[in-house]
Parts: structure tokens; sequence; C-alpha cells
């Protein structure tokens, strides 16, 4: 981690955390969103078509795998649900944990966490029966965790990037440069 003289963290540091802090709200406000169609329809508000139709492009919404929200179901499938879950604990942990810090994701650590989904995704395909939406659930938050750091890393290069472009004009994007604690 970069420290300036008094051992604080750096405005680059401080920057790069802030911004992935702000995408990581941003995720936990979507996530948080598939449980609202659910409970719209349970409370007999309007709009729960609406709030449903938001996740439609990312999600098959099947009432089958998804967990049951209160009358209804989650606006994503278990699965979806717990890619989404493990990016937002990846991004809230990345920003402390990866950011500033000389730890980087690796592209290893993306393909050995895919594997528990990919192997339950696979099971229909090879004629077993498919799990219920709990494990299928846990099993995604391995790669949701891992797809959060890296785009916590992705979030906090661009911050930097837009930061240094707005005070010494525009510079080319830096590659893994406050992981490695370079000043670019």
């Amino acid at each position: 981690m970069r420290f300036d003289a008094r051992g604080a963290e750096s405005a680059d540091v401080r920057t790069a955390r802030r911004a992935v802090r702000l995408i990581a709200l941003a995720a936990l406000l979507f996530v948080g969103g598939t449980y609202l169609a659910p409970l719209l329809e349970g409370g007999g508000v309007g709009g729960a078509k609406l709030a449903r139709s938001l996740y439609l492009p990312v999600c098959h919404q099947s009432p089958e795998r998804s967990f049951a929200v209160g009358d209804g179901t989650q606006s994503v499938c278990a699965r979806c649900a717990g890619l989404y879950w493990g990016g937002v604990a990846g991004l809230f942990g990345a920003a402390w944990l990866v950011v500033g810090r000389r730890v980087q994701p690796r592209p290893a650590w993306l393909l050995w966490a895919a594997v528990p989904t990919l192997v339950d995704a696979a099971l229909p395909w090879i004629g077993l029966r498919g799990l219920s939406a709990l494990p299928r659930h846990l099993l995604a938050w391995p790669l949701g965790l891992v797809a959060g750091l890296f785009l916590a890393v992705g979030v906090a290069d661009l911050a930097l990037s837009l930061k240094s472009a707005r005070t010494r004009g525009a510079r080319p994007l830096r590659a893994n440069s406050l992981l490695e604690g370079s000043d670019g």
C-alpha cells in the first residue's frame, strides 16, 4: 500500500477505494432490487411486473429455480443470486484487501472459481438431475466473488486514470499501476 509522508494512505489509494466502494454500493442496490418484485406482489402494490422485467435481460427467472420470497420468487434464479451476492462481497472485500496492495487477482482464480458453477450447469447435459436452489446458489458464490475482485481492479484503475486525466491532462489507462505500487 502507498502512504504519504505522514503515514496515511495516499490520495490515489483513497480515490480508488472510494470508487470501488461506490460500485459495490450500486451492486448491492442491484442485488437488493431482486427482492422488490416478490415483496410488491405480496403487498398488493403495483409495479411488480416492471421490477421483475428489469432483471429479465440478465436471468431466465424460472420460478422453480428461484428462492421463495414472501408470496413470490426472487427476480433472478438462485444461481444468478449467488453470482451477484458473491460479486458484491468481492467488490467490498477488494476495497479493503486488494486496492492499494500488491495483491492482484490471477486468471487462474477465475478458472478455478468457475468450476463449481460449470459442474452444476453441466449436470442436466450429462443426464443427471439438477441441483436444488440452495446448492446452486452456494456453488455460484466463488465465481461471483472472484469476478468482483477483477471488477474492483478495473474500477480502481479507471478511477485513477480519470483522476489523472482531470489533473494532468489525458493519459492512457495504466495496467495494474495501483496494485503494483508504481506511480504510473
